[in-house]
């Protein structure tokens, strides 16, 4: 159990000690940022912040502190490990200048698959510049996959933003996430022969690791093994018009964990094979894109959610601390009637709302299809319920058409501001 605690120990002085430390502050200093413009952003649309930023950056850094953790402690279980003449930190370059190409191509999924081709020709051309195990490359992008899909499920809907567009004569409502994690990462390398290099050094090399290491053990018996730390950042970026914002991270975290799992299976089942590790090299990026295409075709396909009907208006989201949230107003519900007002228009919320002298009784219709009644009492501020609803019309200039690529530009113009 040594090693769980020397890897404890990496990732703890990744956080605690320079120049490591520094670089956690300025991620954070980005991070908040971000999230200012996050916030400034809800109060417009909302009428108030689910979270403030600091709230959100601490959030962001805490998951990523654990999520690096898990990351360390999951690949010194398997026995992952590096050469110190791998190259391996050389996918952090490859993930840079493939995000010039497109912004998604900064998943370490294809920039680990072109480190892994280059090292393979060069490794078939008789260069011997690489020196690059193929399982530990493969394993690490899995795991940092499976853990990202974690951190997605449980933070992804942090900071989401209430988003309209017009599908098929109808507005319908939906939720653009985004968020960030910056995650402080123990890798364990090997050199047989030299001076000890690294942060922390193992004393001693577990027993299990002569099953599942991915190096042979008799190697690594005789080699020096300790840490390096590396900072690795992942990104979640979703828009949903079928879920609400919760569901959607929940889903997609899935998918990600799945895409994580079989990528680890099939890297432990290539082991020793050269021609299934080139192959898998190829899958890997292909994989991670058809698990994409799937969700956008499922996205674009689905039912929207969020659609106004003759029923009455949709609720979209409920701003925290607001009359609406205190009287258990949810997103989804359909509201009814206002003070025995009907409700058939976004204009017959706000003149009934204009109207309340100091009581408001809501009517709303649950999306389990429960009839309900929700009062708030001394409504005497005028400041609004605090709910995002779904209008039946909506003018064109105010509309972004139903395509992945034209609502991100709008929403990274939108977040500038």
């Amino acid at each position: 159990m040594n090693v769980f605690f020397e890897t404890l120990t990496a990732v703890s002085g990744a956080i605690v000690k320079y120049p490591y430390a520094l670089v956690l502050i300025v991620i954070s200093l980005v991070f908040f940022k971000r999230n200012l413009n996050i916030v400034a952003t809800q109060k417009v649309i909302i009428g108030n912040a689910n979270k403030g930023a600091i709230e959100l950056t601490a959030s962001q850094m805490v998951y990523g502190i654990f999520g690096g953790l898990l990351v360390s402690l999951i690949l010194a279980a398997l026995g992952i490990t590096f050469s110190v003449d791998s190259y391996i930190e050389l996918i952090l370059l490859i993930s840079l200048l493939l995000m010039l190409i497109k912004p998604r191509f900064i998943c370490f999924s294809y920039s680990g698959a072109v480190l892994g081709i280059i090292s393979l020709i060069a490794k078939v051309l008789g260069f011997d510049i690489f020196n690059l195990n193929i399982v530990s490359l493969v394993s690490l992008v899995a795991i940092l996959h499976i853990v990202e899909g974690i951190l997605i499920t449980i933070d992804g809907s942090s900071g989401a933003i209430p988003v309209f567009t017009h599908k098929d004569n109808n507005i319908i409502g939906g939720f653009a996430l985004k968020r960030y994690w910056a995650m402080p990462i123990a890798l364990i390398f090997f050199q047989s022969n030299g001076a000890f290099v690294f942060t922390h050094k193992i004393n001693a090399i577990p027993q299990w690791w002569s099953t599942v290491a991915s190096e042979p053990i008799s190697l690594l018996s005789l080699a020096v093994l300790g840490f390096s730390i590396f900072y690795g950042a992942i990104g979640y970026n979703a828009i949903t018009f079928t879920k609400g914002k919760k569901a959607k991270a929940v889903s997609s975290g899935a998918y990600v964990i799945g895409y994580g799992t079989v990528m680890l299976i099939l890297a432990q089942i290539s082991k020793n094979n050269f021609f299934l590790q080139g192959a898998l090299l190829i899958i890997m990026p292909v994989l991670h894109e058809g698990m994409l295409l799937y969700q956008s075709l499922k996205e674009i396909n689905g039912k929207p959610k969020f659609v106004s009907n003759n029923e009455g208006i949709v609720v979209l989201d409920v701003a925290e601390g607001s009359p609406a949230k205190k009287m258990g107003i949810k997103s989804g519900d359909v509201i009814l009637e206002i003070n025995n007002r009907i409700i058939e228009t976004e204009k017959d919320i706000f003149e009934a709302i204009a109207e309340v002298k100091e009581n408001i009784l809501i009517k709303v219709k649950g999306v389990e299809g429960i009839l309900r009644e929700a009062t708030y009492r001394n409504y005497i501020d005028k400041k609004g319920v605090g709910v995002v609803i779904v209008p039946k019309s909506v003018g064109e200039e105010n509309m972004m058409a139903f395509n992945k690529n034209t609502f991100k530009d709008t929403l990274d113009k939108m977040m500038k501001k």
